[in-house]
This record gives structure tokens, C-alpha cells and sequence, in this order.
């Protein structure tokens, strides 16, 4: 959840401790995850092992930290900080985070019922800022399942965040503008 949050928030998540190679993060994730679960349990990167154990050992080290250190260590990644955090700084990230961890943790939860209507996706081109690794993979046959209607998927300059922030969110909201005529 941190390495998400971090990331999310434009925070140099290797400088705060976090796993390096996001390529091997998700491998180890995805060949160590049982089929039937996507949940992700408190100890499961620190317990991998074999072509994993780096990252196994990597967030071992980060588990030995208290919790509130790793944050620290995560404010003083952030862009424009010289290292170290200001109390106030990490306050709001201490805040920040409760309302991120909240937030995920019920869209973890939700189960979606069919969505009766006509949805237009907007998709980010540059998959480099994901929250949990492999996730983009997994929206269009998420919107797929559910929509019963047309489903308009719309490929967007960006990613998660820049996508929506000028200039790039011009092009969403001319893309929304055409579509009501």
C-alpha cells in the first residue's frame, strides 16, 4: 500500500525503500498470488524466495522499519523535499495516506453489479504510474464484464495523473464535449 501511495503521489519510492525493477515486483506478484486471490496479505513480498528473493529481501528490510518511519521515509522522497520532512509535511502525508489506504481498501471490497449504459473509457497511454502493478492490464476486461451497452474505449496522452492535469486534459474533455453532440 505505501509503494501505491508513494507512487501515486509523485514520491521517488526507491529513494523511501521500495523495490526497484517494476517489471520483476509484478512478476513476483503475479507467480506467487493463487489463482483465486488478488489480495495481496500483510508478509507476503517479505516471505518471497527464489527468483524473488530480492524483493523478498528488499521488503523485509522495509518491514523492520515502523511504520511511521517508512512514511517519513516516504515524505522525504517527495519531489521538491530536501530528503528529510517537515513535521507539517508529514502530517499531511500521515493523513494522506489513512485516506489512500481507506480509499483502497473499498474499492478493494466492492463488487459491481452490470452497469445498464453506454460507458466511454479513458485510458491512459503511458502505464508507468499504476498503483499496483499489473492493475492496467486489468481495466478494459474489468469495463468488459460489466458494461451492458457500448463500450467506447478512448486511448488518452498521459497517465493516471498527468491525464488529467493542463495540457493533457483538454483532450478528455474535448473527447466528452463531442460525444454529447
Amino acid at each position: 500500500m505505501e509503494r501505491a501511495f508513494g507512487r501515486l503521489f509523485g514520491a521517488d519510492v526507491v529513494k523511501a525503500g521500495h523495490f526497484a525493477d517494476e517489471a520483476l515486483l509484478e512478476a513476483a506478484i503475479v507467480d506467487n498470488l493463487d489463482g483465486a486471490s488478488t489480495v495481496i496479505e500483510p508478509g507476503f513480498l517479505e516471505s518471497l524466495a527464489g527468483p524473488h528473493a530480492a524483493v523478498g529481501a528488499c521488503y523485509t528490510d522495509l518491514a523492520r522499519k515502523e511504520q511511521a518511519q517508512r512514511l517519513a521515509d516516504m515524505a522525504g522522497a517527495l519531489p521538491d523535499t530536501t530528503g528529510e520532512a517537515s513535521d507539517y509535511q508529514l502530517g499531511v502525508v500521515q493523513l494522506l495516506y489513512k485516506v489512500f489506504n481507506h480509499t483502497f481498501s473499498a474499492v478493494a471490497q466492492y463488487e459491481p453489479m452490470p452497469f445498464v449504459h453506454d460507458v466511454r473509457l479513458f485510458l491512459p497511454k503511458d502505464a508507468s504510474l499504476q498503483a499496483v502493478p499489473g492493475v492496467q492490464s486489468e481495466i478494459r476486461p474489468f469495463w468488459e464484464a460489466i458494461t451492458i451497452g457500448d463500450l467506447n474505449v478512448i486511448e488518452v496522452d498521459g497517465n493516471h495523473m498527468t491525464c488529467m492535469q493542463p495540457p493533457l486534459v483538454s483532450n478528455i474533455v474535448n473527447a466528452l464535449l463531442e460525444g454529447e453532440k
